[in-house]
């Protein structure tokens, strides 16, 4: 699979769930019992008690340490490791969020590396927390639970699951696709069974919701609607063999209805699309999400072209207003590309990342822009290696 490309069964980010951790859901100098909230009522199973970090996580030679926002808070960045036996794996860096020019080429000559606090020294899953300045660490099925960082102070927390699930079964995480709260309080995850729950850092509560049939993708602001990549349909394999590949669609979810509804690409969207060709919604986490204020705008993006998901697919970056439906084309390419997009912290801005690929599929380095609400460009840079990098989370102090 060549880095940037993007089909049925990989993408430029991971997205397998590998494996349970497993323990009980404690928040190291947090206590507290279970509470409602926008969630489903569910019997209080799942309470946090004290503990300590098991001494085989820790990697003493790269301890967490204070790091300073940028003027624009902080960039988390991922670089693909070379491929190995379990995959490919990724090395994740914190930078200086600055968007004036030629600003970025510097931010990225002092990267703080994330620190492997896991014992399989394999980070599964690395989250920047909109605003706050936290960074959740998510390790391997060997590990009991997962990190917290606080930037600004170097302080860690280490989160594990303890009880039982609404389905019965133990409550551990599934790592797949944790998410955070737009204010930075809480982590959504899934848990054993499939059930969402809302981890509150701060608080020390957990909230315990419906099953998710699907991996998790962005979550509103109001943590009222959730976006999921649902394997919803097989096909033949086109070779004839009597293998059946696995198709996946966008799914939004009411948590507190539990109703799911597959999106369709709106049709005020519809006009900017090319006739006669195969479109359809892109189901990645680095393509869809809401926007982090008021979530008023749902960002979401089309692949286009004469086989939909392959990497002949032309990109459309669009967002829509779920309450008027109104619809901005924010921006298109022209040729096959790999794009990654993601709101600006205070939802001022989208940062696009593009890498142009060639005949063969293989990124090449591209450019990184900063568009305004309309799609008009604030920023561009063209010394960033998208090809090697991407900009996967923006977070405000």
């Amino acid at each position: 699979m060549t880095f940037g490309a993007r089909n049925k069964k990989s993408r430029w980010f991971v997205h397998g769930l590998v494996g349970f951790l497993t323990g009980g859901l404690c928040l190291l100098l947090l206590s507290s019992g279970c509470a409602g909230g926008p969630f489903p009522s569910q019997p209080p199973t799942v309470a946090f008690t004290r503990t300590s970090p098991p001494p085989t996580s820790l990697d003493i030679t790269r301890q967490p340490k204070a790091v300073a926002p940028g003027p624009e808070g902080w960039w988390l960045v991922a670089q693909r490791l070379p491929q190995s036996d379990f995959g490919p794996g990724f090395a994740y860096f914190l930078v200086s969020a600055d968007t004036r020019a030629n600003a970025l080429r510097r931010a990225l000559e002092q990267p703080e590396r994330v620190p492997s606090l896991c014992s399989s020294t394999r980070l599964l899953a690395v989250r920047l927390a909109p605003i706050g300045g936290r960074v959740a660490i998510f390790c391997g099925e060997d590990d009991h639970g997962f990190w917290v960082w606080h930037l600004a102070r170097g302080e860690l927390a280490y989160v594990t699951l303890g009880g039982r699930s609404p389905s019965g079964e133990e409550a551990a995480v599934l790592p797949g696709n944790p998410l955070w709260s737009a204010d930075g309080d809480k982590v959504f995850v899934q848990i054993a069974g499939g059930a969402l729950a809302s981890v509150d850092i701060l608080g020390g509560k957990v909230e315990i919701g419906e099953p998710v049939n699907g991996l998790p993708l962005a979550v509103d602001p109001r943590g009222r609607y959730l976006a999921a990549r649902v394997f919803d349909a097989s096909v033949p394999a086109p070779d004839g063999s009597p293998k059946r590949y696995e198709i996946s669609h966008l799914y939004l979810l009411d948590l507190k209805t539990g109703a799911e509804k597959r999106w369709a690409i709106p049709t005020a969207a519809q006009k900017f699309l090319p006739a006669g060709e195969k479109c359809r919604v892109s189901d990645y986490e680095d393509s869809v999400g809401w926007e982090p204020r008021s979530g008023e705008r749902f960002l979401f993006m089309v692949e286009c072209g004469q086989n939909s998901g392959e990497n002949s697919a032309r990109q459309y970056v669009f967002w829509v207003n779920q309450a008027t439906n109104d619809v901005q084309l924010l921006w298109h390419s022209l040729s096959p590309v790999s794009v990654t997009a993601l709101w600006e912290p205070h939802g001022q801005g989208v940062l696009l990342q593009v890498s142009y690929l060639d005949a063969n599929g293989v990124a090449q380095n591209g450019e990184t822009m900063l568009l305004d609400g309309q799609g008009q460009v604030i920023q561009t840079w063209q010394d960033f290696p998208t090809a090697t990098l991407r900009i996967i989370g923006w977070g405000a102090p």
